[in-house]
């Protein structure tokens, strides 16, 4: 729970490659990251409930990320879904092939260093302001 709220909080941007498997705690690993981008053959799952256990650790940070209607889907049933679902209830900002992933990574690095590092880690402050006080 610690790494996760420093990850979700660090001032530096956090960018997330998924490739293959992202299953339980993974998904955290995705839901706290900043930018997060999947290969068209990855798989994901909330494989806690299949193991008579909770996501409970994670659940912040998945519920942000998907809302509350799909996180109720995927929680309970723990089913396996692709990227395409993922992009489609906002877990992953982007899907792309996967021989395409290690590039379109390198992309976004390359815009992020383009940006004053001042400004985005105040630009992430002010998303965690206003999301703590005013929603």
């Amino acid at each position: 729970a610690k790494m996760l709220a420093l990850l979700y909080g660090v001032s530096k941007p956090v960018v997330t490659a998924v490739q293959g498997h992202a299953i339980g705690g993974g998904i955290g690993l995705i839901a706290a990251s900043d930018i997060a981008i999947a290969s068209n053959r990855a798989v994901f799952a909330f494989s806690e409930v299949r193991l008579g256990l909770v996501p409970a650790t994670i659940s912040p940070y998945v519920i942000r990320s998907i809302g509350e209607r799909a996180a109720r889907r995927w929680f309970l049933t723990g089913e396996r879904f692709g990227s395409k679902e993922a992009l489609q209830m906002g877990l992953i900002h982007e899907r792309v092939p996967e021989r395409e992933l290690s590039a379109r990574v390198e992309r976004i690095i390359d815009q992020l260093l383009m940006s004053g590092p001042s400004a985005i880690s105040a630009s992430k402050q002010l998303i965690n302001y206003i999301k703590n006080n005013f929603q």
